[in-house]
């Protein structure tokens, strides 16, 4: 089963009593090591995945988007978040309303998806700067590590065995 990963930190579910095994926890898929630098293997994959997707509409990134700085934009934007990555897709697809996709497409739709977490976030922006300067969660409060779990405010990443936290790009930009 998947669950969010907010409910696999609560103390309250209990969950490896509940199932008599600890849930396995995958992170992010990292397009940025903890110092800000682009993390190539990861937006590799992120390319490979909406290259497949393409290859479903019958075609490439070539002719999809005006460049492939549009596609770095995109899996840039999701953080890594694998469903987040194909809705802004979706979203830019919706927003241009035929091919190529263009910077403005991919703005627009960034603008869009990102507005009801950057309301949300207006709530905990001390934490949110906390995480943004040391990549951790250690110290914030349980119920507030909870809600920005929950909501998707902060991602959990691991490169190279070193696990840390960002805050979602959506509300970086």
């Amino acid at each position: 089963y998947t669950v969010r990963l907010a409910l696999v930190r609560a103390q309250a579910a209990n969950l490896t009593e509940r199932y008599g095994q600890t849930p396995l926890i995958v992170p992010m898929v990292p397009v940025r090591h903890s110092d800000g630098t682009p993390h190539e293997e990861g937006l590799r994959k992120l390319r490979e995945m909406i290259s497949h997707r393409l290859q479903f509409a019958r075609t490439d990134s070539d002719q999809a988007f005006s460049s492939p700085a549009e596609v770095d934009r995109l899996c840039d934007a999701s953080g890594g978040h694998l469903r987040l990555l194909m809705t802004l897709v979706q979203t830019t697809c919706a927003q241009a309303r035929g091919l190529p996709l263009t910077a403005a497409h991919i703005e627009s739709a960034v603008r869009q998806v990102g507005a009801q977490p950057r309301l949300q976030a207006r709530d905990y922006a001390t934490a949110l700067q906390q995480v943004a300067a040391t990549h951790q969660i250690v110290g914030l409060p349980p119920d507030i590590r909870q809600a920005l779990l929950h909501h998707r405010l902060i991602y959990e990443y691991c490169s190279d065995g070193d696990y840390w936290y960002d805050v979602a790009p959506l509300l970086q930009r």
